[in-house]
């Protein structure tokens, strides 16, 4: 089609060069219908649009699939973390992805375009927390995309220091294993600005039996020698060298923590040790935050499922197992709450507060390694 193009567009102005205005218009008019014609051509047949439900399936480590209208099951290559919400109702366009496979025995591969929540006026395209001191008063699907905006911040806030580690991991497993470049590697992660604002502040080398070896910064230099190979997530990778996340622990030095860590490989494809980071879990979901949302009305609570307090705006409360408190039990309808955030990684209920206050709480789930956290939204 190219070259018919110009070989018309060339017969036009050989027989109207006396013409300028001719062949002005001329050629104006045949870019106009080849560009039609040419973006009917490269137009997908087997697109299509849908209506539908994102649902969590927990199969095979976990994923979000769409459920649309009519009932067909979509399994998104590229759905936007935003709307990675269990429940949500959106609309877009599909396209069905032929040409790639997945081992998850569920739905029809589709890629996604103008991806629009229909419950609850669309996601904007600037977090509320971004630009403004005050929270509006936020209906219950609004509830659910203020989550998925927070909800998406904070993974990629785990999965960037997760990606720093991994890289740590990968340069100690070189051939270089000098003290020199121990130390090195440890303090590229605790000195780097990005990492240090979302809460890493320490970390640490341990041989192969889980004995601390080397630390970073120095403060901590009195931890060498300790063993952790009792402790849950060290026991875990010492039995099985896969990355690891803790639950919450309070450190000797008594601030809390999680730990992530990797196991440290040679090139003979030995485990020769193990590295780990250690972050504050309420740095690393943002304090600004949750004082805005506290400003407005709103709380916000990051917990692990049975309940330990990861971050909270009340940060006494940090460390807790806040539904196993016996003063709860004055109130059914927050020990039935309690149970569902426990149970489904998505959801939205209400319940009487222990002074009698109506309380409505959303929340969504993020997660690294396998270790799942709760994060939560609740309207007083």
């Amino acid at each position: 089609m190219r070259s018919s193009f110009y070989e018309y567009v060339k017969f036009v102005t050989s027989i109207s060069k006396n013409t300028t205005g001719f062949v002005v218009l001329s050629v104006i008019t045949i870019l106009v219908l080849f560009s039609g014609a040419s973006a009917q051509t490269n137009a997908n047949p087997d697109s299509f649009s849908f209506i539908g439900t994102v649902v969590y399936q927990d199969l095979e480590g976990g994923f979000f699939g769409i459920i649309t209208d009519t009932g067909d099951q979509l399994l998104p290559t590229n759905l936007p973390a935003q709307y990675e919400i269990d429940g949500l109702k959106i609309s877009g366009t599909a396209t069905p992805q032929t040409d790639m496979v997945s081992t998850r025995m569920w739905g029809t591969m589709v890629s996604v375009e103008n991806v629009t929540p229909l419950n609850g006026g669309g996601v904007t395209e600037q977090a509320w927390y971004e630009s403004e001191t005050t929270v509006p008063v936020l209906s219950d699907d609004q509830i659910f995309q203020v989550l998925g905006r927070i909800s998406a911040d904070l993974q990629k806030r785990l999965d960037t220091i997760d990606g720093e580690l991994a890289d740590v991991a990968a340069n100690l497993s070189s051939n270089d294993v000098s003290k020199e470049n121990q130390n090195l590697q440890l303090s590229s992660l605790v000195e780097n600005p990005a990492l240090n604002q979302i809460g890493l502040y320490e970390s640490s080398l341990l041989d192969k039996s889980g004995r601390i070896t080397a630390v970073y910064p120095d403060v901590y230099l009195s931890s060498i020698g300790t063993d952790l190979s009792k402790m849950p997530h060290i026991a875990s990778i010492i039995s099985y060298p896969a990355p690891t996340m803790s639950t919450y622990l309070k450190t000797v030095e008594g601030k809390d923590a999680v730990v992530i860590t990797y196991p440290i490989v040679s090139k003979q494809k030995t485990v020769t040790g193990y590295v780990s980071a250690l972050v504050d879990p309420a740095v690393l979901v943002s304090p600004d935050k949750m004082q805005t949302l506290k400003d407005s009305g709103y709380s916000l609570m990051v917990e692990q499922p049975e309940g330990t307090a990861l971050a909270e705006s009340d940060s006494t409360q940090i460390g807790r197992s806040a539904w196993n408190d016996p003063q709860f039990n004055a109130s059914p309808s927050l020990l039935k709450s309690a149970v569902h955030l426990q149970n489904a990684r998505a959801g939205i209920d209400s319940y009487s507060g222990l002074n009698k206050e109506d309380v409505k709480i959303a929340w969504t789930t993020v997660s690294l390694h396998g270790m799942p956290w709760r994060v939560a939204v609740m309207k007083h």
